[in-house]
């Protein structure tokens, strides 16, 4: 059991990794500008920002295994209700005073302009600053629309990631290799010996790794063998590895 001691250092330790109340927000009036431009001017713009957002989703899956679910499902619910209707629910239903509502649009912004949750300069995790049980109330409230996933979807989405979202574990306060830190780029049973070694490997044949994901395959552990069926429909470059390689192992790498 924890004393008053631990449990203050703990909640302490949590807070500094929420992001700020007074954290700012801009918007930026782009209309005079964008109205000064020519006609092809506009239109290079307006499918540069398209191309923009739609390469920007990628980013949540480049972050940590929870990032693109907590992101669907913030985005849906602001896309398919307004702001004063989720306050009206959060406050009515959920038990949220104002500061609970404004910490969730505080995370909100920040999962959105970090692409996930973790901050995209320093690395670092950061957590939504109301309670789970608050969070959890308002996701799963019937009166929630998600036009987009689905209502029963988006339970189930929300039920595979609560605990991650809120979880601070030592290796997850940070992003990086192994037991370093999180990443969706090396399978967990990877060490930095194995990068450097697939890393070696892609620089010759010119692959890009920043659009790669590594898989570690040992028989001693098929479940990191099975994860890889999940992107079947990716083109899927098995590399078998022989001296001075680890014996009876192979590196799967998945190019996107």
């Amino acid at each position: 059991m924890y004393s008053w001691n631990e449990e203050e250092k703990a909640e302490e330790e949590r807070r500094t990794h929420v992001i700020s109340l007074e954290s700012a927000v801009v918007q930026w009036d782009t209309r005079r500008p964008f109205n000064t431009l020519m006609k092809e001017e506009k239109l290079y713009a307006h499918f540069l920002s398209r191309a923009a957002w739609y390469g920007a989703l990628l980013i949540p899956v480049q972050t940590s295994p929870e990032s693109p679910a907590i992101f669907a499902l913030l985005h849906d619910m602001f896309r398919s209700n307004t702001i004063p209707v989720v306050r009206e629910i959060a406050a009515d239903y959920c038990f949220f005073w104002e500061e609970d509502f404004q910490e969730l649009l505080v995370y909100t912004c920040g999962i959105f302009t970090n692409g996930g949750n973790y901050l995209g300069y320093g690395d670092t995790k950061f957590l939504p600053g109301l309670s789970l049980q608050k969070m959890n109330s308002l996701l799963i409230h019937e009166n929630v629309k998600f036009n987009g996933l689905g209502r029963r979807n988006a339970r189930d989405i929300w039920g595979a990631v609560k605990y991650k979202v809120y979880s601070l574990e030592e290796r997850e306060k940070q992003l990086g290799l192994g037991q370093q830190g999180v990443t969706t780029y090396f399978s967990p049973n990877c060490t930095p010996k194995d990068a450097a070694l697939v890393s070696r490997f892609m620089m010759a044949y010119q692959i890009d790794p920043l659009n790669t994901r590594v898989f570690k395959v040992d028989p001693n552990t098929n479940p990191t063998f099975d994860r890889t069926k999940r992107w079947r429909n990716m083109p899927v470059l098995p590399i078998l590895m022989k001296k001075p390689f680890p014996p009876d192992t192979r590196y799967e790498v998945l190019c996107s």
